[in-house]
């Protein structure tokens, strides 16, 4: 890829846009953890990262755990 100096730059493939059918709203408590909402609503405290995913208007995982950010949860993928 080349930006916008025209210098020639190295990125990595994203990947696909989860399909949200069925996602709900979550309100973030006070102790929140990604791996342990992951656990809750995946039974998996690895797929924190769907949860991330669902957000992109937040660029770092630690934004989403804001007390009373309202994060979409989507539908496990799997």
């Amino acid at each position: 890829m080349t930006d916008s100096k025209g210098r020639h730059v190295t990125v990595k493939r994203t990947r696909e846009a989860l399909n949200l059918t069925g996602s709900f709203q979550y309100t973030v408590k006070e102790g929140d953890r990604l791996d342990l909402l992951a656990q809750k609503f995946y039974y998996s405290p690895r797929k924190w990262w769907l949860i991330c995913d669902a957000n992109p208007g937040l660029m770092y995982p630690d934004d989403l755990l804001t007390p009373g950010q309202i994060l979409t949860i989507p539908p496990n993928q799997g």
